[in-house]
């Protein structure tokens, strides 16, 4: 599972050099293949506002972060990821009210890993770049009925073009916060289920999903869903929650899978919190590097 850290797998990374913070919100989710075993996706969302731009080729300007991610499995180096990230292109640094977001995808065996994230404005030289660090666990076995993490979505597309952002037959656009201001109505989730063909063998299970308080693990009811699945390799669960009327506060969101006799067989938890304090959006733009 994700790991959490500051209520969430959520890195707020602040450079003060020049009297500008580079700020960026990381995160992560492990998903199983069963043609190609076990691997990771990472999800960088860096604020516009707070990049260095210059120039480009075509005269507008562009900003350009470098990022490093190493996996390691004790004392090696297991996956190691470097590349620039770039900025839509704008024609005023003076209105930058945009944030651009970088998914990839890393093969991992199952394992206990450390993870570290380093990020540096390439626009701003003399600015040290930030190295982050936590621990990343990898844990999916043919033999045993399991869930992926649950991804948060800010859209999904049906689409069935292979792509770094496609997943099962839609093109999923990842929401790296678990944080919901006010603007925020919708609650978007994908996540897999893997295994129940071989272990059930072919038999029905049920799927569920609730929000439950953080604090006192209430269930809301409004939004607690059971579905009747049938039993496959690998099974999609997706759903667009009206958080509306959601109150304040913290939550979690649960999933779990449950045979004929309710035997829980796998479950996964998802922190987030709900704020109605009203806040000043911003726009996003998804820049995925190849």
């Amino acid at each position: 599972m994700r790991r959490l850290l500051f209520l969430f797998v959520l890195f707020l990374v602040s450079n003060a050099s020049f009297g500008k913070a580079l700020q960026a919100k990381f995160s992560w989710c492990s998903f199983y293949s069963p043609e190609n075993g076990p691997y990771v996706e990472t999800y960088l969302e860096v604020t516009g506002q707070s990049c260095h731009f210059t120039k480009a080729a075509s005269g507008k300007f562009v900003a350009s972060i470098e990022v490093t991610q190493v996996f390691y499995l004790g004392d090696s180096i297991k996956a190691f990821n470097k590349y620039n990230l770039l900025s839509p292109e704008t024609d005023d640094t003076n209105r930058l009210v945009f944030d651009f977001t970088d998914q990839q995808r890393v093969s991992l065996a199952n394992g206990n890993y450390i993870i570290e994230l380093t990020i540096r404005d390439k626009n701003n030289p003399t600015a040290k770049p930030y190295v982050l660090k936590d621990k990343l666990k990898v844990d999916y076995y043919p033999t045993i009925v399991a869930l992926s993490d649950i991804e948060l979505l800010t859209e999904y597309i049906a689409n069935t073009n292979p792509s770094k952002l496609n997943k099962n037959g839609f093109d999923l656009y990842p929401q790296v916060s678990n944080f919901f201001d006010k603007n925020q109505n919708s609650l978007k989730f994908y996540a897999e289920v893997y295994n129940t063909s071989a272990v059930l063998n072919n038999d029905a299970y049920l799927l569920s999903y609730r929000i439950e308080t953080h604090e006192s693990h209430q269930v809301l009811d409004s939004y607690s869903k059971i579905y009747r699945q049938t039993a496959r390799p690998v099974n999609v669960i997706m759903s667009d929650l009206d958080i509306t009327d959601l109150n304040s506060g913290n939550y979690d969101l649960m999933l779990e899978v449950r045979n004929r006799n309710n035997e829980v067989l796998a479950s996964r938890s998802l922190f987030f919190q709900r704020s109605h304090v009203p806040v000043i959006s911003s726009d996003s733009s998804y820049k995925a590097i190849e």
